[in-house]
């Protein structure tokens, strides 16, 4: 996975926790999904939504309400999702409430070398000089 792919995927601050629970299951829809995770329902959503965007995520023909519709993994969403689960088990539950913060992964993906904030900037390339900074602030 690329940088701007990578940080796409970051972009939303549960990705990586929907993946990971998505990879035990395979399957899911948002409510269950949001109550075994522990976060409200409009932001698991629209993470769903954000995940079939990249295309990690597809509905399940044939499966669940319209309003209420079942998720599965798509092929290239599985590995990213083992991958996501054995990121998160290796985390602990302090670390993981600071990496989830917009930008944060992406970043230490990033400095393993020094660089300069231009050159940080230009890798993320969506991101604002006001998230790049406030990002490298919390994380120093």
């Amino acid at each position: 996975m690329n940088n701007p792919e990578f940080a796409q995927l970051c972009s939303r601050a549960w990705s990586l926790p929907v993946l990971a629970h998505l990879a035990e299951s395979g399957h899911g829809r948002v409510s269950p999904t949001a109550h075994a995770l522990g976060a409200g329902r409009r932001i698991i959503g629209e993470t769903f939504l954000h995940l079939a965007q990249l295309g990690l995520l597809e509905r399940a023909p044939g499966h669940g309400h319209p309003l209420r519709p079942e998720f599965v993994l798509s092929s290239r969403g599985s590995s990213v999702a083992a991958w996501a689960q054995e990121f998160l088990v290796r985390m602990s539950t302090s670390d993981w409430a600071a990496m989830r913060r917009a930008w944060a992964l992406p970043v230490l993906r990033l400095v393993s070398e020094p660089q300069t904030f231009g050159s940080l900037r230009g890798q993320l390339d969506p991101v604002t000089d006001r998230a790049l900074s406030l990002c490298l602030t919390r994380l120093t």
